[in-house]
This record gives C-alpha cells, sequence and structure tokens, in this order.
C-alpha cells in the first residue's frame, strides 16, 4: 500500500527531505509488516508524526520568530512554562482515548487527534499574555 505525503506550499528547503523520510518509513513498514503495512493506531503516530515534522519546515523559518517589542526572544524559562501550560491545558480539554484492542480485554491509550492544534493555540495565547508576537526580526 503507498502512501503519498504532499510538501506542497512548504516554503522550507527541507520539505522534500521530509516527504522522503516519511515515505521511507511507509515504504519500511510495509516490507516489515507484510501487505497491511501498519495498524490503524501506528499509521494514526506515524501521520501526527508526520504532520508535527511537516509543520515545522512549513514555519517561516528564520525570518519568523517569537520576540517581544524590543526585539528580544523569549526566555528558555518563559518558553518552558508557556509549552507546561500548553501542554496541560490540551490534555485536560482533549484526554487521551483509551482503546480496547481485542477480545482479551487488552486495553492501550491513544492521543486525542485535536490536541496537538490546542496545545498550539495555548501555546501562542501564553506567549501573546507575555508580550511576545510572532513576526519578522527586526533588522
Amino acid at each position: 500500500m503507498a502512501h503519498q505525503v504532499s510538501p506542497e506550499g512548504l516554503r522550507h528547503p527541507d520539505a522534500e527531505k521530509a516527504r522522503l523520510a516519511i515515505a521511507a518509513i511507509y515504504e519500511h513498514m510495509a516490507r516489515t509488516r507484510g501487505a497491511e503495512g501498519a495498524g490503524p493506531i501506528l499509521r494514526l503516530k506515524l501521520a501526527s508524526t508526520a504532520l508535527l515534522g511537516l509543520a515545522a519546515c512549513a514555519t517561516g523559518g528564520v525570518d519568523d520568530r517569537w520576540q517581544n517589542r524590543d526585539g528580544r526572544a523569549p526566555s528558555l524559562g518563559e518558553s518552558q512554562d508557556c509549552h507546561v501550560q500548553a501542554s496541560r491545558l490540551a490534555a485536560a480539554r482533549y484526554p487521551d482515548q483509551v482503546v480496547r484492542s481485542s477480545a482479551d480485554g487488552t486495553t492501550y491509550r491513544t492521543s486525542n487527534p485535536d490536541r496537538f492544534a490546542s496545545e498550539i493555540g495555548w501555546y501562542k495565547s501564553c506567549l501573546q499574555a507575555k508580550g511576545y508576537s510572532r513576526g519578522p526580526v527586526p533588522n
């Protein structure tokens, strides 16, 4: 089963490398797992990871970053604080889903697919509340 990942619209020069890496992962899974390829949960996890990687490639790059009015980037502590808050709030709003995988009652947890977008939104809100905005670096 061939999977296509299209980096259309990405501005980062490494977008093609990311697309090729994702395609290689899917090809490896098809070879090692047979015709079935990856199960639906593994495919969801890989797709989430792939989207995260492509989202990183799709950002504006070096000239587009968080900064305050003075042009200072957030400190590691400020960024970490916002990350922890965003992660906690997103997990509270979109908790892990418990899935029963077989008749013997084995269960496992899978992340809610809406959590990632929510976490990004909370992170953005936190940094904006601290006086930062995202934009081009002043010369």
